[in-house]
């Protein structure tokens, strides 16, 4: 379950390294926590060093939308399995249209709960859980 104020990696090749959560924007108002499939507002923490500096388009400090693809916390299925991540993982969304990433690989696993709205996310996906 991600939190407001909670820390957490970029797992594609956007040149983010960390990012903050600032609000979850989800069904969960009572409890207000984040489960994947759920777009979260970040703002930019760290950027990776390896990235080119002069051809980064993310700077730090600059709030965007990200979606959460897996979570550490386990989450359960209808069929009554429960999976988990070995870490929680976002990824940038553009903000001309919310529902397209901003990079164009990712580095992590994704789960299934994200299959109705994201399917782009899912096709760039090397493994589904």
């Amino acid at each position: 379950m991600i939190y407001k104020g909670s820390l957490l990696p970029a797992a594609d090749n956007s040149g983010v390294d960390f990012a903050l959560c600032i609000q979850v924007l989800g069904p969960n108002k009572k409890y207000n926590y984040g489960i994947p499939g759920e777009l979260l507002v970040i703002t930019i923490k760290r950027l990776s060093p390896t990235k080119a500096r002069l051809k980064r388009k993310l700077k730090c400090g600059e709030i965007h939308l990200a979606l959460l693809i897996t979570a550490k916390h386990a989450i359960t299925r209808p069929t009554g399995y429960k999976i988990n991540a070995g870490l929680s993982a976002i990824i940038i969304l553009k903000r001309e249209n919310k529902y397209m990433p901003f990079a164009n690989r990712l580095r992590n696993s994704v789960f299934q709960e994200i299959r109705s709205e994201f399917s782009k996310i899912l096709i760039m996906a090397t493994n589904v859980k």
